[in-house]
């Protein structure tokens, strides 16, 4: 009793429901690597899963001293990461922008997408047991920004012993620090965990984030960059979570997130030699996301029901430094704030039998609210807003043993944009122990955000504005693949190959109106397709991974100038691991190249090809476990090559690019860096 009484009390004056794709009592009968939870019915075998889904598990993020989600994210070779100083870190997952991609933590959608995508390197990960990523379209389970993917982030919700105490260190070369703690308590019924992070980046000192140089765009303009382009960062996290056991198949979960990050965006030191002055910028943001959860069985069936409140708040400080008094001017201070607040809800119900037909069906509900001096004004109902709600069945068939289909659709009803249909077809084929074949198509569809149609992000490095007249987007993908797995434990081998083509109607794209002024538009057509392999040896303690993967990004001006439909781009990830737990040793090399991307444009009626340049990545790492496992000690290279720029041959003038000095050149990351951690691990009975 005094378990509920707790739980009661965390919760807040809401109750809307939901849906989370958890089942943590699967995890003591089964080898949890073995299971995914993404898009699946109830936790899955991967073998049995419908959809081929990509899992990055806590180890290895955590062995090459990764903390933020876009970090982890770059093991996936399917996915490149951008870097803004200022916007943060988005990604393309297969030539397609972070916009059309359903980031979620334990089945809830992540908001606060700031130019129509999430910076993801806001996201920690010190409560991240794994991510679970699926490719192409899933809007029939999960809705809008769900037409390029899923990005499914798992946390931690039960443990064995009565107590876990979990304390994490790392610091790095390059001017990183984090610190994590988490303690998890086991009540009876009762599970229990609380913890906290802490961030600092910085990398090069004040008086060198304040060195601009002037940049040549094209033979008329002209612009001054910063040359150091990494802003200082800090960012504090905690999270507490509670989870109710009513019984072997029935529990309740209430969580809380919350993060606050500041960045720093030094400006260019004025007038040097009398009174000198620059003008800085603080940008605040804060994350506070609140969420219940219910999952058990009634009979012969499986109910998610889940409720989450998402606020979201980003705050500019701008100020004026005065050099010769070493402070700022309160009188030259300028604030605006971006809010947004979301409400989610989901409800499903999926029958467990094991017939020749099964299904999932029902309902979601999303309410977002923006308010602030960068959304541009007020509508005349208020401040801008935009709600759907949704109901979705999928409809599982096994006519033979071997053969599996699934039939889904989902009709939406948008506020703004009235109604949606999207319809979806999966099929796996079980050929024999080794072999699977799957094939499938799924609709997919996004309507704009807020800060699509009423964002006004002017600064001296931005000029970003929306656009209320945008349609939405609708995708249609095709996909199909082939899996090998020889199913051995000691000596495995396993390979796939995957084929995809994704087509975009009115994708939304950020496009020049004037120069160096940007806005948001509908592009009438895009389309990008291609084909991976994945090669993964194990024998005994070594694992070696491969994958290469081609890809065909849509030109754009192919229709009116003699140049390629498609631009070929290629990727490819190498890994090469020994784990060792009799000695409790890893290590690893990781290789990741990221292929070059040509475009065209036309500038005063001049066809130009420009090249975005490829580059490789290195990593290598170590891990040693000592004191019965409860100290883990973690140290290796970043970026052995010391890439920090992609140059661009030609560069398009209408592209948003940032610049190092007269070359022209796109900021990919941050340089070769060495780090280290040590983290503490106990565990035991009361």
């Amino acid at each position: 009793m005094r378990c509920i009484i707790i739980i009661l009390a965390f919760l807040f004056p809401f109750f809307s429901w939901g849906q989370s794709l958890t089942q943590d009592t699967f995890a003591f009968s089964v080898d949890v690597d073995d299971v995914v939870i993404t898009s699946q019915y109830e936790p899955t075998h991967y073998k049995k899963a419908l959809h081929h889904v990509s899992v990055i598990k806590k180890e290895e993020f955590a062995q090459r001293g990764f903390t933020q989600l876009d970090q982890a994210l770059t093991l996936h070779p399917s996915i490149r990461v951008e870097i803004d100083p200022v916007f943060g870190s988005t990604i393309k997952i297969r030539g397609v922008n972070t916009n059309n991609v359903a980031v979620l933590k334990d089945g809830v959608p992540v908001i606060g997408r700031l130019d129509g995508a999430l910076d993801l390197s806001q996201i920690n990960l010190a409560d991240v047991e794994r991510i679970e990523l699926v490719e192409g379209p899933q809007s029939v389970l999960y809705g809008n920004n769900a037409s390029g993917g899923v990005i499914n982030l798992i946390s931690k919700k039960s443990q064995v012993s009565d107590y876990n105490l979990n304390i994490k260190n790392l610091g790095e070369y390059r001017g990183v620090r984090n610190h994590q703690a988490n303690l998890g308590i086991n009540l009876g019924k009762c599970f229990m965990s609380v913890g906290g992070s802490f961030l600092k980046d910085k990398m090069f000192p004040d008086d060198s984030l304040r060195i601009f140089d002037l940049v040549d765009i094209n033979d008329t303009t002209q612009l001054r960059r910063k040359r150091y382009p990494i802003n200082p960062k800090e960012m504090w996290t905690g999270r507490g979570q509670f989870r109710y056991n009513i019984n072997d198949q029935n529990y309740i979960i209430a969580s809380l997130n919350s993060a606050k990050e500041e960045v720093l965006n030094l400006g260019e030191k004025l007038r040097p030699t009398f009174l000198p002055y620059s003008f800085d910028e603080i940008y605040k943001t804060t994350r506070n996301d609140y969420a219940i959860h219910y999952q058990g069985k009634l009979q012969s069936y499986l109910v998610n029901i889940s409720g989450a409140f998402n606020d979201y708040d980003r705050l500019l400080d701008s100020r004026r430094f005065e050099f010769d008094l070493d402070e700022y001017d309160d009188s030259f201070t300028e604030v605006d704030t971006s809010s947004f607040d979301a409400y989610f809800s989901k409800f499903t119900l999926a029958s467990t039998y094991d017939k020749k037909v099964n299904f999932l069906g029902g309902f979601q509900f999303n309410h977002e609210i923006g308010r602030g001096a960068r959304l541009d004004g007020e509508t005349e109902e208020g401040n801008p807003s935009s709600t759907e709600a949704s109901v979705f069945l999928d409809v599982k068939l096994n006519p033979f043993e071997a053969l599996t289909f699934s039939l889904s659709g989902r009709y939406t009803n948008h506020s703004v944009y009235g109604s949606n249909f999207s319809p979806a077809l999966q099929s796996k084929w079980q050929i024999n122990n080794n072999w699977i074949l799957r094939a499938g198509y799924a609709r997919g569809f996004r309507s704009p955000s807020l800060k699509e149609l009423y964002l006004s992000f002017i600064d001296v490095n931005h000029f970003v504005v929306g656009n209320r007249d945008l349609i939405p987007e609708t995708a249609d993908d095709y996909s199909l693949s082939i899996f090998y797995d020889l199913g051995k434990k000691r000596s495995n081998l396993s390979a796939s190959v995957k084929l995809y083509r994704n087509d975009i109607t009115n994708r939304i794209i950020l496009s020049e109106f004037e120069s160096l002024k940007f806005t948001y538009q509908n592009l009438k057509e895009y389309s990008v397709q291609g084909i991976n392999g994945d090669v993964n040896y194990k024998i005994g303690n070594i694992t070696l991974q491969g994958s290469l993967g081609l890809g065909y990004w849509l030109n754009d001006i192919y229709e009116t100038t003699e140049t390629p439909k498609y631009n070929a781009t290629w990727d490819s990830s190498n890994k090469i691991m020994y784990d060792s737990r009799r000695y409790g040793l890893s290590l690893s090399l990781v290789h990741r190249y990221i292929g070059a991307v040509p475009t065209y444009y036309t500038q005063n009626d001049v066809l130009t090809l420009s090249i975005a340049k490829g580059y490789n990545l290195l990593d290598v790492s170590a891990s040693k476990m000592i004191w019965k496992n409860r100290i883990q000690l973690v140290g290796g290279i970043k970026n052995i090559f010391n890439v920090v720029f992609r140059e661009i041959n030609n560069l398009d003038p209408n592209a948003n690019h940032a610049f190092n000095g007269n070359t022209n050149n796109t900021l990919v990351a941050r340089g070769r860096s060495y780090f280290i951690s040590i983290a503490f691990n106990l565990s035991g009975s009361f």
